[in-house]
């Protein structure tokens, strides 16, 4: 993903795509832990660890 120098500049689209890419593991990473918290997931999860998580640590209202 991470251009050698040798080589040549990437085209306005692969760099859109690997944009892309990165912004879709993030919102993957944040929703999972909302959902889970730090810990491993529970099988059928009810309710949202990590979001119950933070309103108790830092009061958020969300």
């Amino acid at each position: 993903m991470l251009p050698n120098r040798a080589v040549r500049s990437r085209s306005w689209f692969a760099n859109t795509i690997l944009i892309l890419f990165i912004l879709l593991v993030f919102g993957n990473l944040v929703s999972t832990l909302l959902e889970c918290g730090i810990g491993p997931c529970a099988d059928d999860p009810v309710k949202y660890e990590g979001l119950l998580w933070l309103r108790s640590r830092f009061g958020f209202l969300i």
